[in-house]
């Protein structure tokens, strides 16, 4: 326990002894401290590797959905070329489902299928996108409350002296606004990166 503007104050996170945090706790129960901080940032291991095997999965389903818009409008448009010049559809979409559906009588000639299908791919690519936008902004949240733990248990340990002429403010924007832009580039910034990445490989 130390003192932070003339009031009894602690912290409990991992930056700590296992007595430290115990003495925090037992404070902060008996009614001593005045501000206790506490930092979120026990990560359970199977939510980490959960985490760590979820994101490039979500990244890897959501860019070859991508790749593979462009090429259902490719193979409607070699369906109708074909259905055109031959009189029977051939591409590769069609090898792969079932042949009543292209012949004769199927509805709209079997056009039909490339809709669904185009359809579908944008349906799974959102909730996938969804997924991997949420990754990346929970590990953000996560890193954020581990650095202004750390950042407010060093300041709890400075001397007294410091707090004399140190300037708030100065503490204030290293807090917010710089731990902010820490959060924005592990969450938006990798996320692009990854997904650039991604696309040329």
């Amino acid at each position: 326990m130390t003192m932070l503007n003339g009031m009894p104050a602690a912290a409990i996170n991992s930056d700590q002894t296992d007595e430290e945090n115990a003495r925090a706790r037992s404070a902060a129960k008996s009614g001593e401290l005045r501000i206790l901080f506490v930092a979120p940032e026990r990560l359970d291991q199977l939510g980490t590797y959960r985490f760590l095997v979820s994101l490039p999965v979500a990244l890897l389903v959501v860019d070859v959905l991508d790749t593979f818009q462009p090429m259902l409008i490719m193979w409607a448009i070699d369906h109708l070329t074909s259905v055109e010049k031959t009189g029977v559809p051939t591409n590769a979409f069609i090898s792969v489902l079932p042949g009543e559906w292209f012949g004769e009588g199927a509805v709209a000639g079997g056009m039909w299928t490339y809709a669904v299908a185009f359809v579908l791919v944008i349906a799974l690519t959102g909730v996938f996108r969804v997924w991997m936008s949420l990754a990346f902004a929970r590990a953000a949240v996560r890193l954020i409350h581990v650095i202004r733990g750390r950042f407010f248990s060093h300041l709890l340990r400075l001397d007294a002296s410091y707090h004399d002429t140190a300037k708030t403010g100065d503490h204030m924007s290293l807090a917010t606004n710089d731990t902010e832009s820490v959060r924005m580039f592990f969450g938006i910034g990798l996320l692009l990166v990854f997904d650039t990445l991604i696309y040329f490989v």
